[in-house]
């Protein structure tokens, strides 16, 4: 059984009881709920791409690893021991023809010498260029030449007068 109510004692309210509020009512579009599954699909598709990358690439990281550190069981190392070798040699031939470079009393003997022969060209290319001078010569020479026949000619026409007068 129930107690009544104290007369005394103030009445509690009675409160309704509360309704959870009603979510609102969503229509989706069908496009966009399409493309939406298309962007979830493609994304787990990139997640799934990526994952496999990764792990190869920690598998590649691991082998390589694995491949350094292993110590050769056949003694030997192919072709790079044979890639060193190839390289020490040339490093030799290198250091040989650097101990065979040439003294410094070699080099000034070429040094003059190329001056000798610049100072050659540079002669040569003055006469080439400058032919007024020989021409010149030339000239004078001729004429010189061309007044001697003329006083020869006279003699021989003076002598031939001379000859023919008796």
């Amino acid at each position: 059984m129930s107690v009544p109510p104290d007369p005394t004692q103030p009445r509690a309210q009675m409160v309704p009881p509360t309704v959870p509020p009603r979510p609102p009512v969503v229509y989706h579009d069908p496009d966009e709920v399409v493309w939406r599954d298309e962007v979830r699909h493609r994304f787990s598709s990139l997640v799934t791409g990526l994952t496999i990358a990764i792990v190869l690439a920690v598998i590649a990281l691991g082998a390589s690893a694995w491949a350094l550190l292993q110590p050769d069981s056949d003694g030997g190392g192919g072709a790079a021991r044979e890639r060193i070798a190839a390289l020490e040699q040339r490093v030799q031939q290198l250091e040989a023809s650097a101990q065979r470079h040439p003294s410094r009393a070699e080099v000034a003997s070429l040094a003059a010498q190329q001056k000798a022969l610049a100072d050659q060209v540079t002669t040569l290319k003055q006469s080439v260029n400058s032919p007024s001078s020989d021409l010149a010569t030339l000239r004078t020479a001729v004429e010189a030449m061309q007044q001697t026949v003329q006083q020869l000619d006279g003699r021989m026409t003076a002598l031939e007068q001379g000859d023919s007068a008796p």
